[in-house]
């Protein structure tokens, strides 16, 4: 390199750094008051008249919508602004404007942050969910979809025309922070995770500038984006994707009685990771409060691409392992597969966008089978879950199928570390504001209580996407030996940590 010529890195840094610098000697100062200085309501509407979406604030009608997450447990938070970008150029605009006024911006696509930062007090929300065009390429081998699309859109749309990107289950999570921070579903261990079957993106940095991510454009960015989470390096304001044809899909759902649960678990945990890459499967142990509670019980469904004969012949050492109290197996469409694990029967536009209740998760890796000892755990934390008066969601601990296609990618190859799992745990609670302070604190130190007794079995690693600000040691959790490179991808790419929030790359 020429004598005295700038790297990308440094480049990007002095930007970064000069914006930041003019923001504080020349600029307009912090907005930390949006809703009741006079100079920040004025440049609020200076941003509006920049932007081709809507910029709601506090004390303008439809704030309070606006503002909300899926979890009904961050209700509390007041963003200065909510700016609704329509196209790449608003991105960049809302980016420039938050970092001209040393405003934290984050990106929200389907408002399922799981820690609640796509929503920052005193934040400003750069919200891409008008961003949701699907449009599959003339040769039917990948698809350009918006940041702001949900599962629900990309299966009803690819779902017709014999297609799939595998996504997550439920219909209204953004695909935009499913992909950045993985992705898996039930049709994981066939075609991989979502990030697997990215190509290329293309983003908005924490400079405002505009750039093309692939294996050979930004390939320390691209590999960052597959797996290192959502809102750490930039906005993504376009994906575009691998996709694959389908072929038939059947589904099964088995239940047992509960005494069989013990028995259930330890014939699942060996047999689902196991069987061909076509068939997905989970197990869960759950129940349900409300007026009329229910559980514990013991299930386990899944999905095969494949024929429902051939379904009932896979599901045989489940079945073998106690008699199950109902068994359905059956050929079903893409879509209704689809439907049948959001448990929603929700098309576009129709899906409830937020939680009947309050609910928080933890995850947990499992690179070998739960002992006797830990599934005794298991079912003994079922059984003393305090109640709620919530009857949904449903609380318990559902085991996911790893394996496949997941694990044939190499952990390096990806910012996405877990590759050799066996199955991934999911902890879930949920409560009621009619539940009082002392119930709500119950069933949130039961769960960290029920994780915390599971941990000593797991392999320590934790899904970043159900992103956990309990957590602690949660770069090793989330990254594990790939962390030291997405710090380096930070440092290159945001040197000033704009785009930042608790459990951000490089906080």
């Amino acid at each position: 390199m020429p004598s005295g010529s700038l790297t990308r890195r440094e480049l990007l840094g002095r930007g970064a750094r000069t914006a930041l610098l003019a923001a504080r000697t020349g600029g307009l100062g912090a907005l930390t008051a949006c809703s009741s200085t006079p100079r920040a309501d004025q440049d609020l509407r200076r941003l509006a008249r920049s932007v081709s979406g809507r910029v709601v604030a506090p004390r303008q009608p439809g704030y309070a919508d606006a503002k909300l997450l899926f979890n009904p447990q961050f209700d509390g938070a007041r963003p200065l602004a909510i700016v609704f970008c329509r196209t790449p150029e608003d991105v960049a605009t809302t980016v420039g404007f938050a970092r001209k006024h040393e405003i934290v911006p984050a990106a929200r696509s389907g408002r399922h942050s799981f820690g609640g930062y796509s929503a920052p007090t005193d934040g400003i929300v750069v919200d891409v969910s008008e961003m949701r065009g699907i449009q599959v390429a003339p040769d039917r081998e990948s698809v350009t979809v918006g940041p702001g699309a949900l599962n629900v859109d990309l299966y009803s749309t690819l779902g017709p025309q014999g297609l799939v990107v595998p996504t997550g289950t439920c219909p209204t999570v953004g695909v935009a922070g499913l992909t950045l921070g993985g992705g898996f579903g039930y049709s994981s261990r066939a075609f991989g995770l979502t990030a697997d079957n990215l190509l290329d993106l293309e983003l908005v940095l924490a400079s405002g500038e505009r750039v093309t991510c692939s294996p050979t454009q930004e390939p320390d960015l691209f590999w960052a984006c597959r797996g290192g989470g959502g809102g750490n390096f930039g906005i993504v304001t376009s994906f575009r994707f691998k996709v694959h044809f389908i072929a038939e899909v059947a589904t099964y759902d088995l239940t047992w009685d509960w005494r069989d649960a013990t028995a259930v678990i330890e014939a699942w945990q060996q047999w689902a990771p196991e069987t061909p890459d076509e068939l997905y499967s989970t197990c869960a142990l759950s129940r349900s409060g409300g007026p009329q509670p229910q559980g514990p019980s013991i299930t386990s469904a899944g999905q095969y691409f494949g024929s429902a004969t051939r379904l009932a012949e896979l599901i045989e050492p489940l079945e073998a392992a106690a008699r199950p109290v109902s068994r359905h197996v059956a050929r079903t469409s893409f879509v209704e597969a689809q439907r049948k694990w959001a448990g929603d029967d929700c098309a576009p536009d129709e899906c409830s966008r937020q939680a009947a209740n309050p609910y928080k998760v933890k995850s947990a890796f499992f690179d070998r089978s739960i002992p006797e000892d830990g599934i005794a755990t298991a079912i003994e934390e079922m059984e003393r879950w305090p109640g709620s008066a919530a009857s949904s969601p449903s609380v318990g601990l559902e085991l996911n199928s790893w394996g496949g296609a997941i694990n044939r990618v190499p952990a390096s190859d990806t910012a996405f570390v877990h590759r050799d799992a066996r199955f991934l745990a999911i902890y879930g609670s949920a409560w009621s504001q009619q539940d009082g302070d002392a119930a709500i604190a119950a069933n949130r130190e039961w769960l960290e209580g029920f994780a915390a007794r599971m941990d000593p079995y797991s392999s320590g690693f934790a899904y970043q996407n159900l992103i956990d600000p309990t957590l602690e040691d949660w770069q090793r959790a989330y990254y594990g030996s790939n962390h030291p490179r997405l710090t380096e991808v930070k440092q290159t790419y945001d040197p000033d940590d704009v785009f930042r929030f608790p459990q951000g790359i490089g906080s």
